[in-house]
């Protein structure tokens, strides 16, 4: 069996965009969390922003393949009657939907993180508070 010449760039893309989305959540843990950040927490809002920038880039990047286009032009209405204006909308906004949707997730998770924490509970005493 012949490996395909695409397989290292199709493996590279794949770590490029896990990697992609785990710097995402774990900035955004960063600024939610600061000093308070924990292995835990940023493993799990990592894996959350990675697991959703992955499939955007991936729907998106099927929606930008499967479009009508004729002289350079995307079409609306396919020319065998198929309605195009979601797809062509998914691929005409990849880039927004899939930072927007990776930083959401993280935003989510680190949400679902804090309110099981007690930092953010006024009836613990910190530090920083008198």
């Amino acid at each position: 069996m012949e490996v395909s010449n695409s397989l290292p760039l199709l493996l590279f893309s794949f770590v490029s965009e896990i990697v992609i989305g785990s710097a995402i959540g774990l900035c955004t843990a960063g600024v939610i969390f600061g000093a308070h950040l924990t292995k835990k927490t940023a493993c799990q809002v990592m894996i959350a922003s990675a697991t959703v920038f992955l499939a955007s880039t991936w729907i998106c990047g099927w929606a930008g393949e499967h479009s009508a286009i004729v002289n350079g032009q995307r079409l609306d209405i396919a020319p065998w009657g198929e309605d195009l204006r979601i797809r062509n909308w998914f691929a005409e906004n990849e880039a927004w939907l899939s930072f927007g949707g990776s930083f959401a997730a993280a935003f989510a998770s680190s949400a679902l993180r804090t309110s099981r924490m007690s930092i953010f509970d006024p009836r613990t005493k910190h530090r920083y508070r008198k």
